[in-house]
Order: C-alpha cells, then structure tokens, then sequence
C-alpha cells in the first residue's frame, strides 16, 4: 500500500467516491439507488478495508522508518503499533510525536464512522431536500414563513432523516472523505521510496535484520523483562541505533539493524558489503 501501484488507485477510488455522493443524492441516478441502496454501503466498506491495510503498513513499518533516520533512540527498538487498538494508536503516536501514524491512526476512528454515514445518505431524496430549501426560499419574507428552525425539523425520506441530520450526515462525509485523501497522499508522498533491503513481514525477515547485531548483547538477561522494564534498561546504555551497513560479530559486513555508529546508510539497490571490491560494483554506483 505504500507503493505507486497501491496507493494512487486508492487515492482515486476516494474522489470517484466523493464525486459519486452528490450524483446520487441530486440527479436522477438517485432512482437507480434506490434499487441497489447497498452499493453505497459496499463502495464505503472497500474503502475502510483498504485504508485497514495502508494502517497496518504504516504501523510495521514506523520503527524501522525511524531506526533508517539513524541514531534513533533506544525506545524505538521496543516500538510496537501493530498490538494497539485503533483507538489507542492514534493517542500513543500523539504522545511519541509520530505524526504520520497519528494521522492515520485517526483516519481509522474516522473511516469506522463513514460507513454509517454513507448508508444513512443512501436512504435519502437529495432533490427533495433540494425543494424543501427552494420552498423555504420562495416563503422567505412571507408571513408563512416558520423560521429556520422549523427548516431544520422538516423531515427527509419518509421521517428517516431531518433536513439539519441530513445536512450534518452529509458534510461530516465529505470531511472525511477529503481528510482521507490528503493523508493518503501525504503517506504516499514520504513513504514511498524503498529504505529497506525486504518487508519485515515474517519472523524470519525480522531476525534477518539482527543477526550477527552487536546490539544483541544488550537483550542478554531480558527474557522475563516486561516491555516497559526492557525500554528502560535499554535506555539506560544511553546508545542510540540505526539500520544501515555495520560490521557484525563475524567480522562480515551486514545490512540491519546495530547499535550506532554504523559503517554507512541503507542505499536501495546498492550492496554496500562490495564497496570494497570495485571490479564487482557497476561504474555508475560509485
């Protein structure tokens, strides 16, 4: 999801949705909805599944965006988002000043409602809440005319809805729908190049990351640690890390995660551990 390929259909697929909401709530395709009102509530579920999995990449990913910054701090070894409610990741980021898992996460809370939203607008006449303000504006200034509260009171699709729920329904949607499409772009727009050598999606991946990691030593002792306690003695050594190139145990250049400093940054495409070899290296990564 953070890749060209996932991303922008979703982007796109977020304004068709936004530009279908006024087609069929005020023109005539409103009668085609009628008959298959659950489209709306499909369209607006595919959009929650796909914002699901940009969260869960932005989540796996957060620590080692961080640790690819260099010199991250020992908290971030222990950074986890991917075990948090969605409710809570949006607080946590907050509190950790993580700003792009913030704005997801919040999207989340924001996506849950839309659902229900999109649904109630789908059980709506549009072009009767467009008469209803064109008879309110014909009666303006006439002695028949009842105020805006009795505007607003005025009731939408056979009582389901009132002219204020329906107009609050229909605003709250198109906020979030626009708030999804700007973090969506700004996620695309700072995630998007490759700062990792393969996805840590798989124990083994992960433990790739480490081997032959001098930070190893570091955990020794740690097994019946909480996660607090292993913070705090982590943070205690007052090292800093970053993923990237380093000599490992084994004397052999490795591309991980290590205690700083390392020996150079993680260059997609690039193999660091044969800089030392330039008749194995093409004459253009020098």
């Amino acid at each position: 999801m953070l890749r060209a390929e996932g991303c922008i259909p979703f982007i796109i697929g977020i304004l068709l949705f936004l530009g279908f909401i006024p087609v069929f709530l005020f023109t005539p395709a409103n009668g085609v909805m009628n008959k298959v009102p659950w489209v709306v509530t499909a369209l607006a579920v595919c959009i929650k599944l796909t914002w699901g999995s940009l969260e869960t990449a932005i989540h796996i990913m957060e620590p080692y965006y961080i640790l690819s910054k260099r010199h991250a701090p020992a908290k971030t070894l222990a950074l986890d988002y991917t075990a948090l409610p969605f409710a809570v990741v949006a607080a946590h980021a907050l509190f950790n000043r993580h700003w792009t898992v913030f704005l997801v996460g919040w999207g989340t809370v924001m996506v849950e409602a839309l659902t229900i939203f999109a649904t109630s607008l789908a059980t709506v006449e549009g072009r009767e809440f467009i008469d209803i303000l064109s008879a309110a504006q014909a009666e303006d200034g006439s002695d028949s005319y009842d105020g805006d509260d009795g505007l607003f009171s005025k009731e939408l699709g056979g009582g389901s809805e009132t002219v204020l729920s329906f107009t609050v329904t229909l605003v709250l949607t198109t906020l979030i729908l626009v708030y999804l499409c700007v973090v969506a772009t700004v996620v695309f727009l700072r995630r998007r190049h490759p700062f990792l050598p393969r996805q840590p999606n798989t124990i083994a991946s992960v433990l790739a990351f480490v081997h032959q990691s001098k930070m190893l030593y570091d955990f020794v002792g740690t097994a019946k640690l909480t996660n607090a306690q292993m913070r705090g003695r982590l943070e205690e050594s007052y090292k800093t890390y970053g993923l990237g190139w380093f000599d490992g145990r084994d004397g052999q250049t490795h591309c991980g995660v290590d205690e700083e400093e390392l020996t150079g940054n993680y260059k997609h495409g690039i193999d660091y551990s044969q800089g030392n070899k330039p008749w194995l290296t093409e004459w253009q990564l020098f």
